[in-house]
């Protein structure tokens, strides 16, 4: 595989993922929409995955934007709450 051919291959997977992360987010918007206006009753275990998967696209979107993937993910998955203590090593 020449050069060209690799970086086209990299562009393609690169717009894949973005297609995922901003399926993912639309998922949850939708979800969260229908069950504000009462058309859908979303369970307790169903509500906590779809806020996972809402944070994780939020996580993926910042990582496609250039930030550390690691920190992106403690602070979407955590609020931020160890962001100090890794300050601190």
């Amino acid at each position: 595989m020449n050069v060209k051919q690799t970086i086209l291959e990299q562009h393609k997977t690169l717009e894949r993922v973005r297609q995922l992360q901003k399926e993912m987010h639309e998922i949850c918007m939708f979800s969260a929409g229908l069950e504000a206006i009462g058309l859908v009753d979303v369970d307790p275990l169903m509500a906590i995955s779809l806020d996972t998967v809402h944070k994780i696209s939020h996580a993926l979107e910042d990582v496609l934007n250039g930030e550390d993937a690691g920190k992106t993910l403690r602070n979407h998955l955590t609020g931020g709450r160890f962001e100090e203590d890794e300050d601190k090593d």
